[in-house]
C-alpha cells in the first residue's frame, strides 16, 4: 500500500546519505530505488487525491485545480504499472471516475482487488469507498445491475472484515447495507445480517438501530402491523435517522389505511422539516413532496376526484420525491 512505498523510499535516502557521508557512492546501489519509489510514492498519492477532488465535485459545486494530471494520465497509459497494484487501482479509479459510461475500468479494477487483496485494511477501505460511490452513481441514473455490485462489493467487505474499524461496524453503513439487500429482496440474508452484526454496532444506537431495521424488513415482507409496532419505539437523535422512520411510519399509515394517524403525521411531518436547522434544502424538498403527493394519493384512495394523472405528470416532471418507487407503485395501485 502506499505506506509501504513512503517506508521504501525513507529507508533508500538513509542508504543514500549514509553511503554520501562515506564518500562511497560507487558502490551506492540505493539511488535507483530512491528515486523508483519515490515517483511510485507520488504517483499513487496523487491520483488517489485527484480521485478524491473529482468525488468531492460530485457532491459540491466546488472547482479544483488539478496540476499535471493529463501529463500524469498520459505517461501511465504508454507505461505499464501492473507490477505495482497500489498505482494501478488508482490509476483505475481515476479512469473509473474520468470516463464514468466505460465500465472496462471498473472491471479491471475488479480484477486487480481480486488478485491483489494484501494493502492495509485502511487502504482497504479508501479504495471500497470510491467502488461504492461509483455503483451508487450508476443505481441513481438509473442502472439497476449495479445494486448486485454494490451488494457483492458489502458482502466482501463483511466478510474481510473491511468494514469494521475498531472492532464497530457504523450504524450508516449497516442501513445501508439492509437498505441495499431489501431492495434485491433478500429477505432472509437481512434478517441473518441483523441477527449477527447488531453486536457490531455502538452500544448507544445498537437497539434503535436493529428495531428501524427489523421494521425496514417487515415493511418490505408486507408485514406492516409488524413494523409499525417496532417503529413506534424507535427514538433517533440522527437527523438521516429521523427522516426515514418519518417516511417509513408515513408509508405504513397509507398501507393500512389508517387515515387519521396518517393525516396528523403530515401536518407534524411538515413541522419537523420546517424547524430542524439541521436538514439541508435538498432533503426538504424530497421529503416535503413525499408528504404533498401521499396526501393526494390517499384523499383519492378515500373517494376524492382529484387527478391521479395530474400526480403522474407532477412526479415525472420534478423526480425529487423521496420514496418516488413505492409512490409510483401505488399510483399503479390506484389506476
Amino acid at each position: 500500500d502506499l505506506k509501504f512505498y513512503k517506508r521504501q523510499f525513507g529507508y533508500d535516502e538513509l542508504s543514500y546519505e549514509f553511503t554520501s557521508l562515506k564518500n562511497n557512492r560507487a558502490i551506492d546501489t540505493s539511488l535507483q530505488s530512491l528515486s523508483d519509489n519515490l515517483d511510485i510514492y507520488y504517483l499513487s498519492n496523487k491520483l488517489k487525491y485527484c480521485c478524491e477532488i473529482l468525488n468531492r465535485q460530485n457532491i459540491v459545486q466546488v472547482e479544483f485545480r488539478i496540476p499535471f494530471l493529463d501529463f500524469i494520465v498520459e505517461y501511465l497509459n504508454k507505461n505499464s504499472f501492473e507490477n505495482v497494484p497500489i498505482l494501478s487501482v488508482y490509476f483505475h479509479i481515476l479512469l473509473m471516475m474520468k470516463e464514468n459510461e466505460n465500465e472496462k475500468h471498473y472491471r479491471k479494477l475488479k480484477s486487480i482487488l481480486y488478485k491483489y487483496a494484501d494493502f492495509s485494511l485502511n487502504e482497504l477501505r479508501d479504495i471500497y469507498a470510491f467502488v461504492q460511490n461509483y455503483c451508487i452513481r450508476k443505481v441513481n441514473t438509473g442502472n439497476v445491475k449495479y445494486l448486485d455490485e454494490l451488494f457483492e462489493i458489502y458482502k466482501l467487505m463483511l466478510e474481510k472484515k473491511i468494514i469494521i474499524e475498531n472492532k464497530e461496524l457504523a450504524h450508516s453503513h449497516f442501513k445501508n447495507i439492509v437498505a441495499i439487500a431489501l431492495r434485491l429482496n433478500e429477505f432472509e440474508w437481512t434478517e441473518n445480517f441483523i441477527e449477527h452484526y447488531s453486536a457490531f454496532l455502538n452500544k448507544e444506537l445498537r437497539k434503535n438501530s436493529v428495531n428501524y431495521n427489523l421494521a425496514r424488513l417487515y415493511f418490505a415482507k408486507k408485514e406492516f402491523r409488524k413494523a409499525l409496532k417496532l417503529l413506534t419505539i424507535v427514538e433517533f437523535t440522527d437527523v438521516y435517522y429521523h427522516l426515514d422512520s418519518k417516511s417509513l411510519l408515513l408509508k405504513i399509515y397509507y398501507e393500512i389505511e389508517e387515515i387519521e394517524p396518517l393525516f396528523s403525521l403530515f401536518s407534524t411531518f411538515r413541522v419537523y422539516l420546517r424547524r430542524s436547522k439541521l436538514i439541508s434544502d435538498y432533503q426538504r424538498i424530497i421529503y416535503s413532496n413525499l408528504i404533498t403527493q401521499t396526501k393526494r394519493l390517499a384523499k383519492i384512495k378515500s373517494g376524492s376526484n382529484y387527478p391521479l394523472q395530474k400526480i403522474k405528470n407532477t412526479i415525472a416532471a420534478d423526480s425529487q420525491v423521496a420514496d418516488i418507487g413505492w409512490l409510483k407503485s401505488k399510483i399503479e395501485e390506484l389506476e
